[in-house]
C-alpha cells in the first residue's frame, strides 16, 4: 500500500473533489460513456467512473479520453445487460472491480471487464440470451428504464444523418418545464376511444416496445385515447425527433398501427439492441 505524506493527502483529495464536481457537470449535458453509466447505474458505476477519471485525465479534463472511453463502453454495456433482462440478477461487483483497479492495472480492468460483458458476475448467467430475450420473448416492455433505449435508438438514428444528438438531460428529464419532458408513450394508446381491443392485443401488443415511443408531456396529452393513424394525431409525430418521423410515414403510407406495424418497429429496435449491445 501507498502511504501518502499530509500535503500529497490533501492535494489529491482536492482533485478527487474536482474531478467529482466535472463529471457531475459534464455528464448531464455531453453524450459519452459517463453519461451512460450514470443514467444506468450511477451508484454501482461512479466508484469506477471516478478512479478512470483520476488515473487517467491530465488536471479535470475527462472529456473524449479513450482509456476513459473504451472501459465505460464494457460497463456500459454490463449495465445495459443487467438492466433489461429475464434474468433476475442480484450480484453486481461493479465497485469491487474499482476498488481492485491500481494505476498499471488498466489492461487487467480491461480484460475483466471484457470477460463480464461476455458472461456477466456468474457463471451460469446467460447474460445475452437473458437480454434479448427480455426484449422478444418478453412483451411487457412499458417501464420508466426503457426511456434510455429510446433515447439511444433516437440518437442512432440521428447520427445516421449527422444531425445534433438528445442530450442526456432529455433522457432523464430534469427539466422543470413539464409539458416538455419527454413520457413514454404508448402510440396506440392504451384504453382507446374508437375500437375495443382483443386479449391477445393487450397482452401482446399495448405495451411492447415497438408500440413505445419518447413524447413530450404535453402532446402525449394532446394525444387522449384516440386513434393515432386520425390526422391530428399523426402529425404529432411529423416532428424533430427521427424515430417519430419513421412512426409518421409509417401512418401516412398505411392509415392503421396495429399488429403488423408494432411488430416491424419492434424488429427495427431489436436489430439496433443487437448490435449495439448484444454483438
Amino acid at each position: 500500500m501507498i502511504k501518502l505524506n499530509g500535503f500529497t493527502f490533501v492535494s489529491e483529495l482536492c482533485r478527487s473533489y474536482s474531478l467529482m464536481c466535472e463529471i457531475e457537470n459534464m455528464w448531464h449535458l455531453f453524450n459519452s460513456p459517463i453519461a451512460d453509466v450514470c443514467i444506468l447505474d450511477k451508484a454501482n458505476s461512479m466508484p469506477l467512473v471516478l478512479k478512470l477519471c483520476h488515473y487517467n485525465s491530465n488536471g479535470i479534463d475527462i472529456k473524449n479520453i479513450p482509456a476513459i472511453n473504451n472501459a465505460l463502453n464494457l460497463v456500459e454495456k454490463i449495465l445495459f445487460k443487467m438492466t433489461y433482462t429475464l434474468g433476475g440478477y442480484r450480484t453486481n461487483n461493479l465497485i469491487s472491480i474499482a476498488k481492485k483497479y491500481k494505476v498499471d492495472e488498466y489492461e487487467n480492468l480491461i480484460a475483466d471487464l471484457t470477460d463480464k460483458c461476455c458472461h456477466g458476475f456468474k457463471l451460469y448467467w446467460d447474460f445475452n440470451g437473458d437480454c434479448l430475450r427480455y426484449f422478444t420473448a418478453n412483451k411487457y416492455h412499458y417501464r420508466r428504464e426503457l426511456r434510455y433505449v429510446l433515447y439511444k435508438y433516437e440518437n442512432y438514428l440521428r447520427a445516421k444523418v449527422r444531425q445534433p444528438l438528445l442530450s442526456p438531460d432529455e433522457c432523464t428529464n430534469v427539466f422543470r418545464d413539464v409539458p416538455v419532458s419527454n413520457t413514454l408513450d404508448h402510440i396506440t394508446p392504451q384504453t382507446p376511444d374508437f375500437v375495443e381491443y382483443s386479449e391477445e392485443f393487450c397482452n401482446e401488443y399495448v405495451n411492447n416496445i415497438g408500440n413505445l415511443s419518447l413524447l413530450t408531456w404535453g402532446n402525449n396529452s394532446a394525444k387522449k385515447n384516440h386513434n393515432p393513424a386520425n390526422n391530428e394525431i399523426m402529425e404529432l409525430y411529423n416532428s424533430i425527433f427521427y424515430s417519430h418521423k419513421e412512426i409518421y410515414e409509417t401512418l401516412k403510407k398505411e392509415k392503421q398501427w396495429n399488429e403488423v406495424q408494432i411488430a416491424e418497429r419492434r424488429d427495427r429496435i431489436i436489430t439496433f439492441i443487437k448490435d449495439n449491445w448484444l454483438n
